[in-house]
C-alpha cells in the first residue's frame, strides 16, 4: 500500500527549537532579533531609540513595569533586558496577544506576563502601584484619553507616552490627514484645565486585515499642550519631551513624554 508522505498544512514538519514557534505567525510587522531564516518584518521596536531614549532617563533595574498594548512585545524585549522586575503588559488585539506569547517563549521572557483584554479596565479594577507606566502608541487609539491619562497618573510613579496629537493649524481641505477628522471639537474643563479632544474615526482601514489601532472606530486625539497640562495637574511636574514631531511623521504630529512625580 502506498504511503502518503504529504504533511497537512497545520502542521509544522521542522526540527523544533527555541525559536520555531515564531513561525507560527509568518507575518511579523517587527524585525526580531532571532536567527530565522524569512520571519519578521523590518520594523525596528526590538530596539526601539525610543525606549532606549526611555531607559537613559529612566533605568528600569528593579522596576515594576505595566506596558500598554505591547503589540508583538519589541518594547517589552528591551524593558525585560534593562532589568525590570515584572512587566504587566496588556493587549487586546488577539493576533498581537498571540504573538507576544510566542515571542515570550522564544526570547526567555520570564519576567513579562502577558494578559488578554482591555487595559482600561485593568486601570480601573488593579490595585497594584507601578514604578513605570509604558503607553507607546495607544493614547491617540482612546475615545478618553483623558480617562485613560487619569488612570496611569493614579496607578503609576513614572509614564512615558509616544503619541500622535492634533496639529496646530488644522489641515486644509483637499490634506489626506484631514479626512480621518469628522469635525468635532469637543471642549471640555478637566481639573481646572481646558482641553480640545478632536473626534476622528478610522474610515475604512478598521476594515482591512493589518489593522491594529483601538477597540473603537471613535477615538479623539488631544493637543499636545493639553497631555503636557494634564500631566502636570496629576502630579507630574518633571516632564521630559523628546522627538517631537509637528510635522513629517506620515500619519500627522508626534512626540516622546516621560514624565514623573514630584
Amino acid at each position: 500500500m502506498a504511503v502518503d508522505d504529504d504533511v497537512h498544512a497545520e502542521y509544522a514538519n521542522i526540527p523544533p527549537s527555541k525559536t520555531t514557534g515564531l513561525t507560527a505567525y509568518p507575518e511579523w510587522v517587527s524585525k526580531l532579533p532571532v536567527a530565522q531564516s524569512g520571519l519578521g518584518g523590518t520594523a525596528t521596536l526590538f530596539e526601539d531609540q525610543r525606549i532606549r531614549i526611555l531607559l537613559d532617563l529612566c533605568p528600569v533595574d528593579n522596576y515594576r513595569v505595566l506596558e500598554l498594548g505591547p503589540f508583538e512585545a519589541g518594547h517589552t524585549y528591551m524593558l525585560h533586558g534593562a532589568g525590570a522586575e515584572s512587566i504587566d503588559a496588556i493587549e487586546a488585539h488577539r493576533s498581537s496577544y498571540i504573538k507576544c506569547v510566542l515571542a515570550k517563549e522564544a526570547l526567555d521572557l520570564t519576567r513579562a506576563h502577558f494578559y488578554l483584554g482591555d487595559f482600561v479596565a485593568w486601570l480601573q479594577n488593579t490595585t497594584k502601584a507601578y514604578d513605570l507606566a509604558v503607553a507607546s502608541g495607544v493614547l491617540y487609539h482612546m475615545a478618553d484619553p483623558v480617562g485613560l491619562l487619569d488612570l496611569l497618573c493614579k496607578r503609576a510613579n513614572r509614564i512615558f507616552l509616544w503619541t500622535h496629537y492634533a496639529p496646530t493649524t488644522p489641515y486644509p481641505d483637499g490634506h489626506p490627514l484631514k479626512q480621518a477628522y469628522t469635525g468635532e471639537i469637543d471642549e471640555i474643563e478637566h481639573k481646572g484645565e481646558k482641553l480640545k479632544l478632536y473626534q476622528r474615526t478610522y474610515l475604512d482601514v478598521a476594515n482591512t486585515s493589518t489593522f491594529c489601532g483601538g477597540v473603537r472606530d471613535r477615538h479623539a486625539w488631544m493637543e499636545k499642550d493639553g497631555i503636557l497640562a494634564l500631566l502636570r495637574v496629576n502630579g507630574f511636574a518633571t516632564q521630559h519631551v523628546f522627538m517631537d514631531q509637528p510635522e513629517g511623521h506620515p500619519n500627522g504630529p508626534c512626540l516622546c513624554i516621560y514624565a514623573e512625580k514630584a
